[in-house]
C-alpha cells in the first residue's frame, strides 16, 4: 500500500514538472510570437558614421519591416564601450533594448575597472559582422611582407613608429606582442582612430601601423598604402593573397567583430526571434552587396554559440593583457 501511494505520489509529481515545464515553453512561446509590440532600442557604443553603427542601421530598416515596429538607434559612445554597455546592463530585461557593440569588450574585461560583469551582466544573441585590423606600411618603405619589415626593423632598433587607432585598440596589442616575439623595437603612436592613423602613415610620421578595414582598404587600394599582414584565422576575401598575422607567426589575433547583446534575463525565445531575424537579414542579397561595399564580411551565429565565443575571447584576452602589460586604469 505504501509502495503504491509512493508510487502514485511519483507520478504526480513528474506530470506536475510536466505541465510546468509545457505551461513554460507555451508561455515563453507566446511572449516571442506577440513581441514586438512597441519600438526596439539598439543602443550603440560607438559613434555614429562607424561601421557597427551604419550595419545596425542598415539592417535595422529590414527588421522595422519584419517586426512591423521601428527599430530606434541610440548611440552611447565613449568610455571604452562602458557607457552603452553600463546603460543596457541596467535596462528591463523585456526585450525591448538590446546592445551593438564590438570585440574589444572582451579585452575590457582585463583591461577595465567595469561596473557590470560582461558575461553574467549581458547575454549574447548573435555576431554581425567580422572586419579585420590590417598592418600597413608607407609604400616608400622597402618592405613588402611582414618578414621583410621585422628583418628591417630589427636592423634598426628604435627607428620606426607604429601608428595605432589608440591605446589598448588591436593595433596596439599588435606591435607589443610583435616586439616581443620577434625581438624588435618598434615605437608605438596611438591615435584617435584609423584615419588619424593612416594621415600619419601618409605624412611620414610613422613607417606603419594597425588601421581598420573601412578606412584602409580605400588607401591601399590607390596605392598609398602597403598591406604586409592582417588579423584573422583565415584569409579575407578582400584580401585572399595576404597572409594573416597568424599564418606569419604572430598568433592570437582573430577577426575583429560587431555584434548583438541583451540584458541578462531577457526572454531566450526572444533572444532566438532576433538572432534568427537578423541571419535572415544578412543573408538577403542587396544586404550582403552592402556589407562587401563597406569591407564587411557578413555573418551570424546562434545564441549558444556566441556565448561561447566570447567566453573564449575573454579567457584568450586575459591572458594577452597580462603577457603585454598593457592598462587603461
Amino acid at each position: 500500500m505504501k509502495y503504491c501511494l509512493r508510487n502514485n505520489m511519483l507520478h504526480l509529481a513528474a506530470w506536475v514538472a510536466t505541465f510546468l515545464a509545457v505551461g513554460v515553453f507555451v508561455s515563453t512561446a507566446a511572449v516571442a510570437q506577440a513581441w514586438p509590440t512597441r519600438p526596439v532600442r539598439f543602443v550603440v557604443t560607438t559613434p555614429a558614421g562607424g561601421a557597427t553603427d551604419l550595419i545596425i542601421r542598415t539592417i535595422g530598416v529590414k527588421l522595422t519591416a519584419l517586426w512591423g515596429q521601428p527599430l530606434v538607434v541610440d548611440n552611447r559612445p565613449g568610455g571604452n564601450l562602458v557607457i552603452g554597455t553600463e546603460h543596457v546592463v541596467r535596462s528591463e530585461p523585456d526585450g525591448y533594448t538590446f546592445l551593438a557593440t564590438v570585440s574589444s569588450m572582451a579585452s575590457n574585461v582585463s583591461l577595465l575597472k567595469l561596473p557590470y560583469d560582461t558575461l553574467r551582466d549581458l547575454v549574447p544573441v548573435t555576431l554581425t559582422s567580422y572586419a579585420r585590423i590590417l598592418l600597413v606600411a608607407d609604400p616608400k618603405l622597402p618592405v613588402t611582407t611582414l618578414a621583410s619589415f621585422i628583418t628591417l626593423a630589427r636592423a634598426n632598433p628604435g627607428k620606426y613608429n607604429f601608428a595605432s587607432l589608440g591605446n589598448a585598440s588591436r593595433a596596439h596589442f599588435m606591435i607589443t606582442k610583435m616586439n616581443r616575439d620577434a625581438n624588435i623595437d618598434v615605437v608605438h603612436v596611438p591615435y584617435n582612430g584609423s584615419a588619424p592613423a593612416i594621415r600619419a602613415i601618409l605624412a611620414g610620421e610613422a613607417a606603419v601601423g594597425g588601421v581598420d578595414t573601412n578606412n584602409g582598404k580605400p588607401q591601399i587600394d590607390a596605392g598609398k598604402l602597403r598591406l604586409l599582414a592582417l588579423t584573422g584565422y583565415q584569409r579575407s576575401p578582400f584580401f585572399p593573397d595576404t597572409p594573416t598575422l597568424e599564418e606569419s607567426g604572430i598568433t592570437g589575433f582573430g577577426a575583429d567583430w560587431s555584434g548583438v547583446f541583451a540584458p541578462a534575463a531577457t526572454p531566450g525565445a526572444i533572444l532566438a526571434k532576433v538572432a534568427k531575424d537578423i541571419a535572415t537579414v544578412i543573408a538577403m542579397p542587396d544586404v550582403d552587396a552592402w556589407y562587401r561595399t563597406q569591407a564587411q564580411e557578413p555573418i551570424s551565429n546562434t545564441p549558444a554559440e556566441f556565448r561561447e565565443q566570447v567566453r573564449s575571447e575573454v579567457e584568450h584576452w586575459s591572458k594577452v593583457v597580462q603577457a603585454s602589460g598593457i592598462r587603461l586604469n
